[in-house]
């Protein structure tokens, strides 16, 4: 979950790209509201509401970002990256 919230905002070019719940679902064809709860508790993503329709968005914490960024590293490296 926070890979797919990097990759939408590396492809954003915004590392704080508000992303909506339903766009993460769609992107990483899972259901995404209780992994976003619960790394929103780990303190990884928070919430930002806006929009005309004040839809719930989702942007990665620093410390999100910087896991993230880890994961992805180690994926490149052939390692486990969990």
């Amino acid at each position: 979950m926070l890979t797919t919230l990097y990759l939408l905002a590396a492809a954003h070019a915004d590392s704080a790209f508000p992303a909506e719940t339903g766009l993460i679902d769609a992107v990483g064809r899972v259901s995404a509201r209780k992994a976003l709860r619960k790394l929103e508790a780990q303190g990884m993503v928070t919430t930002a509401s806006g929009g005309p329709e004040n839809i719930t968005n989702w942007v990665l914490t620093p410390r999100g970002l910087a896991e993230a960024r880890r994961i992805l590293s180690g994926m490149e490296m052939g390692e486990d990256g969990a």
